[in-house]
C-alpha cells in the first residue's frame, strides 16, 4: 500500500524480502537498504493473527529515485499493520482499517 489508499506492484526489477524469525526478529531488504526490527502477534479469529511491527532500523545506503520511494511506502506500510491472514504461502497485512497494506508470498 502506497499510502494513498493504494496498492501498488513493485518497481521492474527490483525485490523486498521480510524474513519472520520465530523469536519475534524481522529482518530483510526493503529494495535499496536493509531492515531489522521486531514483531509481536496475537491469535485472532480462525484464520489470522493480530500483529505489531516495532519501527525498523534500516541502513542509510542511497539509490534510484523510484526504489527509495518503494522502500519509505513498505516500511510505512509494514510498520501500519495490524492483522495478518495466511493463505496457502501468501501472507496478507493489514493496517488499522483493514485496507491490505502489504502482501508477501514465499519464494
Amino acid at each position: 500500500n502506497n499510502g494513498r489508499a493504494a496498492v501498488v506492484s513493485l518497481v521492474p526489477g527490483s525485490r523486498i524480502t521480510a524474513r519472520f524469525a520465530q523469536d519475534g526478529g524481522l529482518a530483510g531488504d526493503a529494495g535499496v537498504n536493509t531492515y531489522r526490527t521486531t514483531y509481536r502477534t496475537a491469535p485472532e479469529g480462525a484464520a489470522g493473527l493480530t500483529i505489531r511491527v516495532a519501527p525498523p532500523v534500516v541502513t542509510r545506503k542511497a539509490g534510484p529515485e523510484a526504489l527509495m520511494t518503494q522502500e519509505q511506502e513498505y516500511l510505512r506500510a509494514l510498520e501500519s499493520t495490524r492483522t495478518v491472514t495466511f493463505e496457502g504461502t501468501r501472507a496478507t497485512l493489514r493496517d488499522a482499517s483493514d485496507a491490505i497494506a502489504v502482501t508477501l508470498a514465499a519464494g
